[in-house]
């Protein structure tokens, strides 16, 4: 089945969303963007699509969610999940699924955590109740690259490709399209890449999992160099987990 209806529109709170699909309603948070916006057409948004269509393929009405523009430079997770949470509530009017991955995932786990009354049930992929020790260091040299630069370095972009398919050789092999990369990533308001990257740099519901209802969430965890995957090592939770 090909998914061709494709609306934009905005949650209340700024909350950006392309959605596709009909039936159940799925919330899509995604990870780190450059800008707090829609896809744009072209190569951006068809990456998006190719993620989220097999969603409304299974037969949900699938809302890929970014974060607003104009963050506050000192925003913290539970804010921003705060303010998804009422987002929910308002269009939707009862708790939906959601589904987080990467940075989606750490703030799909502060929102059940913090208001799950606007979860009926989530899936947490490829992410944890806080950064490992590789992927806050990582963090942390995109957080220096945009503070100073306002972008993204093609040795900051190899080290991220390479952190994901765990292959050293290839770095040198992707150097050609790392440079290119760099060039097409254009961060427009780093004000909001900044506070977003901080705020997860400090997230943490380690001590919390353990009130989150077994039956509110689903960790779909893959072990992974960035150290992302400690759900599988507490579940204090008695979450169900796949690997």
């Amino acid at each position: 089945m090909v998914i061709s209806d494709v609306r934009e529109g905005t949650f209340s709170g700024g909350l950006p969303y392309l959605a596709v699909g009909s039936g159940e309603p799925l919330v899509y948070l995604c990870g780190s963007t450059p800008n707090h916006r829609n896809p744009k057409p072209g190569a951006e948004r068809t990456l998006t699509l190719r993620t989220i269509n097999p969603l409304a393929r299974a037969g949900f009405e699938v809302y890929f969610t970014n974060r607003w523009p104009g963050m506050a430079p000192d925003i913290s997770f539970a804010e921003v999940a705060e303010r998804h949470a009422d987002a929910i509530l308002d269009h939707f009017g009862q708790p939906v699924d959601v589904l987080g991955a990467s940075t989606g995932g750490s703030l799909a786990l502060q929102l059940i955590a913090d208001r799950p009354d606007a979860v009926r049930k989530a899936v947490v992929a490829c992410a944890a109740y806080t950064l490992g020790p590789l992927a806050k260091r990582t963090q942390e040299e995109m957080l220096r690259a945009v503070e100073e630069t306002g972008g993204y370095s093609p040795e900051l972009i190899l080290d991220l490709i390479q952190i994901k398919l765990r292959w050293r050789w290839i770095r040198t092999l992707l150097a050609p399209l790392a440079m290119l990369a760099a060039k097409r990533v254009t961060i427009e308001n780093p004000t909001d890449t900044v506070a977003m990257l901080r705020a997860e740099d400090v997230f943490d519901v380690r001590d919390r999992l353990r009130d989150i209802p077994p039956r509110h969430w689903w960790s779909a965890a893959r072990k992974t160099p960035s150290g992302r995957r400690k759900c599988l090592r507490r579940r204090r939770s008695g979450c169900r987990t796949e690997s």
